[in-house]
This record gives C-alpha cells, structure tokens and sequence, in this order.
C-alpha cells in the first residue's frame, strides 16, 4: 500500500520497477493512502505512453487500482480512459475500484 505523496518520478520509476522484475500478469495497485496531488494531467498522459511501450510484457493480464480519495480515483480514472483509447496496442485490462476485496474479485475472474 502506498501511504505519502507520489510524484511523477515515483509513479514512473516504480513502473519501470515492476516491469524490469519478472512481472505477473496480473497485479493490484493499492493507492487507497496515496497522495496523488503532485501529478497533473499531462502527467498521466506519460505514464500512459510509458505502459503502453512495456505492454508486451503483460498482455492479456489485468491491473486493478485501488484509491479512496476523489482525487486519486479521478487521475486513476483518466489512466484507464487514456489506456482505453490505445486498447488495440495496451493489450492489458484496467480498471479502477475503491474496495480492495471487489478487485480482488476482478483479478481473480476468467475472461
């Protein structure tokens, strides 16, 4: 769970994190203590470009975000509609929830 401010550097080198490991296919992000008041919207526009370059490492998975906060839940939101638009090339399901057990759920379903 992540519980302070996240900067676009924070949000961006944890992704490259992730995906350097050997990343699951599916994975939970649990933002529900995040601070997300740093990040702008253009912001979210590269953290949308930068999944969508590492997306072969992932496809077919599914990411679930977590966040309680309106305003979290709002950037998370615009994630996925960004990621929404570019579907045929981010091969990856994304949602956003604000109850950790129904993604959970979400994760844990077939498609």
């Amino acid at each position: 769970m992540v519980t302070r401010e996240l900067s676009f550097e924070d949000v961006s080198n944890t992704i490259r994190s992730f995906y350097e490991g050997m990343p699951t296919l599916n994975v939970l992000w649990d933002l529900s203590s995040a601070n997300t008041d740093a990040l702008s919207s253009e912001q979210v526009k590269q953290i949308a470009t930068l999944l969508q370059k590492l997306r072969r490492e992932r496809e077919g998975g599914k990411t679930a975000l977590v966040s309680l906060g309106n305003s979290t839940f709002g950037l998370a939101r615009m994630l996925v509609m960004l990621l929404d638009v570019i579907e045929e090339t981010y091969p990856v399901k994304m949602k956003v929830f604000r109850e950790i057990e129904k993604a959970i759920q979400w994760l844990s379903e077939e498609e």
